[in-house]
């Protein structure tokens, strides 16, 4: 494997660490952002789930406009928790 997604990864459970966000919850969020792509009507309970694992940034969101750099984010993230 890359050496940089190799720190990627590392640097990503380091920081869920201090926020005190289980990897698992990040992975399952990833997954949740995949079907709001296919379903925008799902993007606000996207947002809830996040408010309910405490990652304030996305739960500060508005749930009427969809984010797709967020999408994308959450997704990249949940990818690169899963190894693939």
């Amino acid at each position: 494997m890359n050496p940089k997604i190799i720190q990627a990864r590392f640097d990503v459970y380091k920081s869920l660490k201090q926020h005190n966000i289980n990897p698992s919850d990040m992975i399952t969020l990833g997954k949740a952002a995949e079907f709001v792509l296919k379903d925008k009507a799902l993007y606000p309970m996207l947002i809830d789930k996040a408010a309910k694992l405490n990652i304030q940034d996305v739960a500060q969101l508005n749930k009427s406009k969809v984010d797709y750099q967020v999408i994308a984010a959450l997704i990249t993230t949940g990818k690169l928790l899963k190894g693939k």
